[in-house]
């Protein structure tokens, strides 16, 4: 019975549909950071969309500063869409060619938020001055030619992406 109960939970919760989209990121730390985050999306009940259109063995780039910007606008999104009333996620990671690949995160927002003050040097609306993420993606990026990153509000919506790609 308790076999049925936790079978009919993940179903409910697409945990199927997500690890089938991550099977095609073959990169050991970023399928599991991905999966850690997407799986965190679920359990608080938001509204998730998810993309890979490819199989991906490698991203031109630090595979770690890769990471730190997935994690951070993931956490981002995760965290402005907690206490909303209708919030919704979406995730896309595309392989436009071998050397090209596009990470867009996209999250509703309820309030609204001035994109440029946000992505300023640490730039925070939290007490202790915590949560200075997108500063520091716009610090990852800087001065890395692999990466190219930019953000808008449109709609109640904001849509971060990061272009990441070879030389």
């Amino acid at each position: 019975m308790l076999a049925t109960f936790l079978q009919n939970d993940t179903v409910e919760k697409h945990y199927g549909e997500i690890d089938n989209a991550l099977d095609k990121i073959k990169i050991s730390g970023l399928h599991n950071l991905v999966k850690e985050k997407a799986y965190k999306i679920v359990e608080k009940g938001i509204p998730f969309s998810f993309e890979i259109n490819a199989e991906i063995n490698e991203l031109p780039g630090s595979e770690i500063k890769t990471a730190r910007i997935i994690g951070i606008l993931m956490d981002n999104a995760i965290e402005a869409t907690f206490k909303q009333a209708k919030p919704y996620i979406q995730f896309a990671l595309l392989k436009h060619s071998a050397k090209v690949y596009e990470l867009v995160i996209a999250n509703s927002i309820e309030q609204k938020l001035n994109i440029n003050t946000a992505l300023k040097f640490e730039h925070s609306t939290k007490e202790g001055h915590q949560g200075i993420g997108l500063s520091n993606v716009t610090q990852l990026v800087e001065n890395d030619d692999h990466y190219s990153f930019s953000a808008e509000v449109k709609d109640k919506v904001i849509m971060m992406t990061c272009f990441i790609q070879g030389k």
